[in-house]
């Protein structure tokens, strides 16, 4: 496989191209799948073994935006997978857990698709920078689903993120929010959830340190939270 940008988009359209029969037979299904998550984990392999420069950095941040985004495909098989390819990507290169590109690529994503699943009409949006295709289901409800599913997902990994970097990554948030304020004051979803993200795993203050467990679950995240770090 090609280590190159061309070459990260050739790998990631063969994972998940959108022509698996969603009928397994003869376990055809299930044996693609096992040879692709293998084929992932040797172009993950030979990624680990280049120089740790800029070029390797992107290709890894655009791998893990476009699975990030595949969270949302119609397939529910794909949605899994990339799920487990992600867990595997950012278990061999944590650093994207905190990568700036990857939350802003994220939280772009999540804004792009809350505005079009309540447009009937549309069978299809293209999200991010790559333009990456996601078919939309039939319905509002099918598609509000998978979006619920997607921001509760981003939110597990920003948790994780601030886990690992709290402090690079609260600095990340803050300034995608000031960013997108700064263009326009309408509803933005992932705006939104980052600054939820931002109140809900920021450190105790100093005046919150100290008092009982007890008494900080009922006081509200703007008292307690130390959003400044």
């Amino acid at each position: 496989m090609h280590h190159g940008a061309g070459g990260v988009g050739l790998t990631i359209l063969f994972l998940f191209r959108g022509d698996h029969d969603q009928v397994d037979k003869n376990g055809i299904y299930d044996c693609i799948l096992a040879i692709e998550t293998k084929l992932f984990s040797e172009f993950c392999a030979s990624l680990a073994a280049l120089p740790k420069d800029k070029e390797r950095d992107k290709n890894l941040e655009v791998i893990a935006v476009i699975l990030l985004i595949e969270f949302n495909n119609p397939n529910k098989n794909i949605r899994k997978h990339a799920d487990t390819f992600l867990s595997d990507l950012v278990g061999r290169f944590p650093h994207l857990l905190w990568s700036k590109s990857v939350l802003y690529g994220m939280l772009n994503a999540l804004h792009q698709l809350g505005q079009a699943v309540t447009d009937e009409e549309a069978q299809e949006v293209r999200i991010g920078r790559m333009r990456r295709r996601v078919v939309l289901l039939d319905t509002v409800q099918e598609r509000d689903e998978i979006l619920r599913e997607f921001a509760q997902r981003s939110k597990q990994f920003i948790k994780t993120s601030v886990a690992w970097a709290p402090d690079t990554v609260q600095s990340h948030l803050q300034e995608y929010v000031n960013e997108i304020t700064k263009e326009s004051f309408s509803y933005h979803a992932g705006v939104a959830l980052a600054t939820e993200c931002v109140q809900s795993f920021s450190p105790l203050n100093g005046g919150a340190v100290g008092i009982t467990a007890a008494s900080n679950a009922t006081r509200p995240l703007c008292v307690k939270g130390d959003a400044s770090r």
